[in-house]
């Protein structure tokens, strides 16, 4: 967890860890690996989207699940 003292109007790269450097800094190998793969971001636990399981975040409203859909990224692979 991090604590901000100070936080910038715009950005705020905590430099925390650098995911484009570690993408790059992997083989050749292993870029292709994971080259298909993407992510799945969703409110919620883990894969957990089954609203009976007792592990399932805090129930959101009908109008609440309408703001928070299931977004997929994939990883382009490229340093910006």
């Amino acid at each position: 967890m991090l604590y901000s003292i100070e936080v910038p109007q715009e950005g705020g790269n905590t430099l925390f860890a650098n995911q484009y450097a570690a993408y790059d800094g992997l083989d050749d190998a292993m870029k292709r690996r994971i080259e298909p793969l993407f992510a799945i971001h969703h409110y919620g636990n883990r894969n957990d989207q089954d609203e009976a399981s007792r592990t399932v975040a805090s129930l959101l409203t009908p109008e609440q699940q309408a703001k928070m859909p299931l977004v997929r990224t994939r990883w382009c692979g490229a340093t910006p």
